[in-house]
């Protein structure tokens, strides 16, 4: 027997029983008691049960279906989503009221009898917005569960286009991002600064992560800056690398710097006495 998974907004999926007298298949919408209220969701298979990004893991061991989404429990579910538009708004309005241009909000979701208003919103800074989620819950007279995400996975959840024309890779890729370092990006260029790596959600980029390793599988390939080498014209030292191209930037003995493939040019010990003569060009 297949094992059904239930999501509703911004929570993980949870496992749910599915009583004996219902036929059930992946995608169906149904309402369920959740947390003391009645609320919409999806079942999943367990394969497709992948949390998203932003959704909140809780637990609830009186979760349990009560039917089908109907024709008058949709009705009801288009006007919520209608009225949380508007307690969106509302509280977008208290923001700039109390000059909190910074903070974003994301999404807005009615539970479906309205006792209870998500909001989840993000901000650059840790700024506290219990009297500003207060003053809406006094204006709504429902209950308002604020909810602050962190900035790349409301990147996610909004989605955009990179600077590489690309979908942004957080919302276009099957796995986790997981963590980005800016070791990540000086292995990249070892000259640029972290906002030359920042993404659209201020944190470093997620393609830093997925081209990390074919970066370090090159480097292998490419003597260290700083190291003494022998080039068709003479020898040198390491100034830089390129790595997708697989060359070295070599300053060399004569002045000059030149560009060359990794196979063309060779380590030299330091500890060597002989002076190699450098050939004239």
């Amino acid at each position: 027997m297949s094992e059904f998974h239930i999501r509703f907004f911004s929570y993980a999926p949870l496992p749910i029983p599915i009583p004996g007298d219902l036929i059930v298949e992946s995608g169906d919408r149904v309402i369920a008691e959740f947390l003391g209220h009645r609320e919409t969701g999806e079942l999943l298979l367990q394969g497709q049960a992948i949390p998203l990004a932003g959704e909140r893991v809780v637990e609830d061991r009186s979760l349990r279906i009560l039917r089908f989404v109907s024709k008058n429990d949709q009705i009801r579910i288009t006007e919520n989503e209608r009225l949380a538009r508007l307690a969106r708004t509302r509280f977008l309005d208290i923001l700039l009221e109390r000059g909190l241009r910074l903070v974003k909000v994301i999404d807005a979701h009615y539970s479906l009898g309205r006792e209870r208003l998500i909001l989840r919103v993000t901000s650059p800074e840790d700024i506290d917005l219990r009297a500003e989620s207060t003053t809406l819950q006094q204006q709504l007279k429902t209950h308002v569960d604020l909810r602050k995400i962190n900035p790349r996975d409301a990147t996610i959840m909004l989605g955009g286009i990179g600077e590489c024309g690309r979908t942004f890779c957080c919302c276009s890729m099957k796995n986790p991002v997981g963590n980005v370092s800016l070791r990540m990006a000086r292995a990249q260029s070892a000259n640029a600064s972290p906002a030359a790596f920042q993404g659209a959600c201020g944190k470093l980029r997620c393609c830093l992560r997925f081209e990390h390793d074919n970066y370090q599988r090159v480097l292998q390939k490419l003597p260290a800056r700083d190291t003494l080498v022998m080039t068709p014209n003479g020898r040198g030292r390491v100034k830089d690398h390129r790595i997708l191209q697989e060359r070295v930037i070599v300053a060399l003995d004569s002045g000059r710097t030149a560009c060359y493939p990794a196979a063309d040019i060779t380590p030299v010990s330091e500890s060597a006495n002989e002076q190699t003569p450098t050939p004239v060009d």
